[in-house]
C-alpha cells in the first residue's frame, strides 16, 4: 500500500514507481507543477517576455487586429455587460480618477480641445447648423423662458 503524492489517499500501486492514485490525480498533479514552474519562470524573466511579446505582437499585428474584431462582435454584449457592470460598482473610484486626471492635465486637455474644434471647425458647424434647424421650437422655448427668469431676477 502506498500514498498518493497528489491526495494523499491510500492506493495498491500496479507498478514499483507509481507515484499517484489514478490518472487523474497525476493530470492533476503535473498540471500544478507546471504552472509553479511557468510562474516561476515568468517572474525571472519579465525582460525576456516583454522582448519576445513585443516582437510576436509586431509580426502578428495584422491576424490580433482580425481576432480582436472577430472576438469584440462575437462577445460584444458580455463586454458591454461587464464594462456596465464595472462602471456601476467603482462609480467613486472613477469620478475620483477622472478628477485627479484632469487637475492634473489642465493644460494638455485645453490643447487637446483647442486642436479638435481647429480641425473639426466645419463639422461642429454643421452639427450645430443641423441641431437648430430641428429644435426651432424647442430652443424658441428655452430662450422665452430663460429671459422670463432673468427679468423676474431683476
Amino acid at each position: 500500500m502506498k500514498v498518493c503524492d497528489h491526495c494523499s489517499s491510500i492506493y495498491e500501486p500496479t507498478g514499483k514507481n507509481q507515484k499517484y492514485c489514478t490518472k487523474q490525480c497525476y493530470l492533476e498533479a503535473t498540471k500544478e507543477i507546471r504552472e509553479e514552474y511557468h510562474k516561476k519562470w515568468q517572474q525571472e524573466n519579465k525582460e525576456a517576455l516583454k522582448v519576445i511579446s513585443e516582437r510576436y505582437r509586431k509580426k502578428n499585428a495584422e491576424k490580433l487586429t482580425k481576432w480582436k474584431k472577430k472576438f469584440y462582435e462575437n462577445n460584444k454584449n458580455k463586454i458591454l455587460s461587464q464594462q456596465k457592470n464595472y462602471r456601476e460598482r467603482n462609480k467613486d473610484k472613477i469620478k475620483e480618477r477622472s478628477k485627479n486626471y484632469r487637475g492634473r492635465n489642465k493644460e494638455k486637455i485645453a490643447e487637446y480641445g483647442k486642436n479638435y474644434r481647429e480641425q473639426n471647425k466645419e463639422k461642429i458647424n454643421k452639427y450645430f447648423k443641423n441641431y437648430r434647424e430641428q429644435n426651432k421650437e424647442k430652443l424658441k422655448e428655452y430662450n422665452r423662458n430663460y429671459h422670463t427668469k432673468k427679468e423676474l431676477k431683476n
